[in-house]
């Protein structure tokens, strides 16, 4: 990791997550994917911080409302950069997030400007994984 500075007031990306175990693993599988480690919560790595949370506006019957639900799914997930960050490696590594996240069957979608630059719609296409009614 480099020593550049990470201005967390300036949030990049939000990736709202449903069905993960809880913000521990949550932290681990994504330290493991952007290559970083896990200090004071976060997960760091060269130029990307993410903090995961729980979601305080979670719901189980709201979060499955086509398109708009994802606002209430049980994890978010702050993406930072360095402000150095390229726009491509943004929207890089947010796509690699999501890829990731889909591929172990989690919903995930992501809000930033530059989610239609994003695969799946960003998360909110119909090929995209999507919590059901239970």
């Amino acid at each position: 990791m480099t020593g550049e500075e990470i201005d967390l007031s300036e949030l990049d990306c939000k990736i709202f997550v449903d069905g993960a175990p809880d913000v521990s693993e949550l932290n681990v599988w994504l330290a493991d994917l952007v290559g970083g480690e896990i200090t004071d919560g976060s997960v760091q790595a060269d130029g990307i911080e993410m903090i995961v949370a729980e979601n305080d506006e979670a719901d189980e019957r709201a979060k499955t409302e086509p398109r708009r639900g994802f606002l209430f799914f049980d994890h978010l997930v702050e993406v930072y950069f360095a402000a150095s960050a390229a726009h491509d490696r943004r929207v890089l590594e947010v796509s690699r997030s999501l890829e990731y996240l889909w591929g172990r069957g989690l919903p995930a979608v992501a809000a930033c400007d530059y989610e239609d630059e994003l695969p799946r719609g960003a998360g909110v296409a119909g090929s995209a994984p999507w919590p059901t009614a239970g």
